[in-house]
């Protein structure tokens, strides 16, 4: 178990808010990262108290936090491997939750695919098919029946409005949304013409579409294939912070129901312009090109134009940092989880 409050000045008098953070994992991913940024700005507020919880999930251990410290809300991102069990404590205690939609695991078991055969997305928006997916028995999550039944009068949050979309088509009614944010970055920004694409082994991340642009493409194309410091084909946060810089173009290949992602905002900071298939929730971020999902001729076809063209890819570049500073920093998702927990209470 890891933790670690919030540090803060002598409150006084003041009144606080507390707020306990629930979490698989503590490592810096894209979902801790995104944690760490919203926990940094609520802790400059001074009135926001948090802590963050994470696995191995102890149950006596995880309820004498919440009958000690207190916490006004909890709030759950990406907490899948003990089942349902800290949700149904949170419960019990009716202490406020929310939680933050990462994947689909409330209503397909296929938590990362949402997929029902041959790699196609699953055509039903009921349950009435499940026992015939072949995903249907993985994990340790309920039948999704029970879940909607234990979860339909808690506040959920989509990172886009696709993945809150097929949320509401399977029955929730309170959903919402509020897109991923990072925060700026300062120093110089560079354009090298080479290609840069943060992707993973897992095929439906589409890894076997970065491979072969680097097999094929005339330009240079440079990849990471994980994000675990323990496998090969790692980059550290520094190397990868220095390839946003001076890359050219971004890509992200990813080929299942992806609800968001940060690498577009990762890009579009740098002012770089991306390239994704036109799935999920991407088309919502500040991406420049769109594709039609697993072609490959058409996603090469859209590199190739810009690595050929370094005007249209400096303007995509610059209207791409205009998107996200206008609507996907840290601070406008602060603020609108902030009015998320004003709501609750």
């Amino acid at each position: 178990m890891g933790q670690a409050a919030c540090r803060g000045k002598d409150k006084g008098k003041v009144e606080t808010l507390k707020i306990l953070f629930v979490n698989d994992y503590e490592e810096y991913g894209s979902t801790e990262k995104l944690i760490y940024y919203l926990r940094k700005n609520l802790w400059e507020m001074e009135t926001i108290w948090t802590k963050l919880y994470t696995m191995p999930f102890d149950s006596r251990q995880f309820k004498k936090i919440l009958d000690s410290w207190k916490p006004d809300i909890v709030h759950f991102h990406l907490c899948l491997l003990p089942g349902i069990l800290p949700y149904v404590i949170v419960k019990d205690r009716k202490i406020p939750m929310v939680i933050t939609l990462h994947n689909y695991w409330m209503v397909c078991r296929a938590t990362h695919h949402f997929l029902f055969r041959e790699n196609r997305p699953c055509p039903h928006f009921d349950w009435s098919n499940c026992s015939n997916c072949p995903n249907f028995g993985r994990g340790n999550i309920p039948f999704p029946e029970k879940i909607f039944n234990f979860f339909k009068d808690v506040l959920l949050v989509g990172c886009s409005e696709h993945i809150s979309e097929v949320y509401r088509r399977f029955g929730y009614e309170n959903v919402v949304t509020v897109h991923n944010g990072i925060p700026p970055v300062e120093g110089k920004i560079e354009d090298r013409d080479f290609v840069f694409s943060l992707v993973s082994t897992k095929p439906w991340k589409g890894p076997m579409y970065v491979r072969r642009l680097h097999k094929e493409a005339e330009y240079e194309v440079k990849y990471n294939m994980s994000s675990s410091p323990y496998d090969p084909g790692y980059l550290s946060e520094r190397e990868v912070d220095r390839l946003y810089r001076t890359c050219s173009v971004v890509v992200v290949p990813s080929i299942w129901e992806e609800p968001g992602s940060i690498v577009p905002l990762e890009a579009a900071r740098c002012r770089k312009p991306t390239v994704c298939f036109d799935i999920g929730g991407l088309p919502e971020y500040p991406v420049s090109m769109t594709v039609p999902v697993g072609s490959y001729e058409s996603l090469k076809e859209a590199v190739d134009t810009l690595m050929s063209d370094r005007k249209k890819r400096r303007r995509l570049g610059r209207e791409a940092y205009k998107k996200y500073i206008s609507s996907f920093t840290d601070v406008h998702m602060t603020e609108k989880y902030i009015k998320i927990y004003e709501g609750l209470l």
